[in-house]
């Protein structure tokens, strides 16, 4: 995953802000009330709550510092409490970064056996058939089946203010299992 913090603001959802470069240019920021100087390739983690219901987990590392910027790569983990799929539209995301939206774009991989949904979707795996995986859970008159490198998209809210918008390709299916893979 990679994000970008604008200098002096906030990294989005969380209490780190970019303060700027200093003069042998390491990056100085403020955690928790607290002064830090970053390197290039230096941790930049960090663990909390963005909205109710959505636990996150950020561990990153400084790729590039710069006066305007700072970009960083790592990974996230994020659980989100009593999920209810509801297919539709989802915000817009603003060009600017803004302290009241948080967005995460991530790659994701799931494995899906026969019988379960694809995580975050109303999309159910029903199993291999001769015409590709097939799928239930999607709009009514849509074409339930999927080749190998066929998209599966969905768009809606998971929980009130938490959204997600999945662009998959189906990467191999069988008689056991689904396997999907792509962004959110």
């Amino acid at each position: 995953m990679k994000q970008e913090v604008l200098v002096a603001s906030f990294l989005s959802g969380t209490n780190i802000k970019y303060l700027g470069l200093t003069e042998d240019d390491s990056a100085e920021v403020n955690i928790d009330g607290q002064r830090a100087l970053k390197r290039r390739g230096d941790s930049l983690d960090w663990q909390g709550s963005p909205l109710e219901g959505v636990t996150v987990a950020l561990n990153q590392r400084l790729i590039i510092l710069s006066k305007e910027k700072l970009q960083l790569g790592g990974n996230l983990r994020m659980e989100v409490e009593d999920v209810v799929p509801k297919p539709g539209l989802v915000p817009q995301v603003p060009d600017e970064p803004s302290l009241n939206l948080v967005v995460y774009k991530v790659p994701v991989l799931y494995w899906v056996k026969v019988g379960e949904e694809i995580p975050g979707t109303t999309f159910t795996y029903v199993g291999k058939t001769e015409k590709g995986a097939e799928l239930s859970g999607l709009p009514e008159g849509d074409l339930p089946y999927r080749q190998t490198g066929d998209s599966v998209t969905w768009k809606g809210q998971l929980r009130p203010k938490v959204y997600l918008d999945l662009a998959l390709r189906t990467t191999l299916y069988n008689e056991k299992r689904l396997n999907v893979s792509g962004s959110q």
